[in-house]
């Protein structure tokens, strides 16, 4: 049998016990790393459109927070390249692979 990575994973199935006081939905959640106390996670949840009696009501996806940046973050030169057009215009100056046949 396959061993899947559930990491990250939420599932939710409908709580159907005649018990006003229930939750109306319950489930797991696999953390996908560490979580310390008081984190937040961001988690996303699907309808799940499978016909399967045992199958959960909602599916979905935990993980870190998103952080949108304001502005895109200069990226590290790679090792070879120049890292602007100002230090030299040509953009290919600066790498030599002798594994390429021209």
């Amino acid at each position: 049998m396959t061993q899947f990575d559930n990491r990250g994973q939420v599932s939710l199935w409908k709580n159907d016990t005649g018990n006003e006081k229930a939750p109306v939905l319950s489930g797991k959640v696999v953390a996908h790393r560490a979580i310390a106390e008081g984190e937040t996670l961001d988690i996303s949840l699907w309808k799940n459109e499978s016909d399967h009696p045992q199958a959960p009501v909602l599916k979905g996806k935990m993980g870190d927070v998103f952080k949108k940046t304001s502005a895109p973050e200069a990226q590290p030169a790679a090792q070879g390249f120049r890292q602007t057009e100002t230090e030299n215009p040509n953009p290919n100056a600066g790498f030599e692979d002798d594994s390429l046949p021209f």
